[in-house]
């Protein structure tokens, strides 16, 4: 089975981490890299929890080490056909849900 198609079930899914406080995407944040990491940490855990795994999710390196950057970027990666498939499938069920 590929890496991208890893399906993992619920109960063997980690937990989310706790956040060290700070707020996931709010402004004025005191550490964008903190929240940039806690924003990773969630999402992985939310798409781990979807049978979903994208390999190459984490905190895009160039950006976080920039000192000027006001907000570090998330790289997404790159992802197999089936995955993409996958990710729109619940893409549409969360629209529809909320429709």
């Amino acid at each position: 089975m590929n890496e991208n198609t890893h399906r993992t079930s619920l109960a063997s899914a980690q937990p989310l981490p706790a956040s060290s406080g700070a707020k996931v995407g709010s402004e004025g944040d005191e550490d964008p890299h903190a929240d940039a990491q806690a924003a990773v940490d969630a999402l992985t855990g939310e798409l781990r929890r979807l049978g979903i795994t994208l390999p190459s999710l984490g905190l895009d390196l160039p950006s976080y080490t920039v000192t000027t950057a006001a907000c570090p970027l998330i790289e997404l990666g790159r992802v197999n056909p089936t995955t993409a498939a996958r990710l729109v499938r619940v893409l549409r069920t969360a629209r529809a849900d909320t429709e």
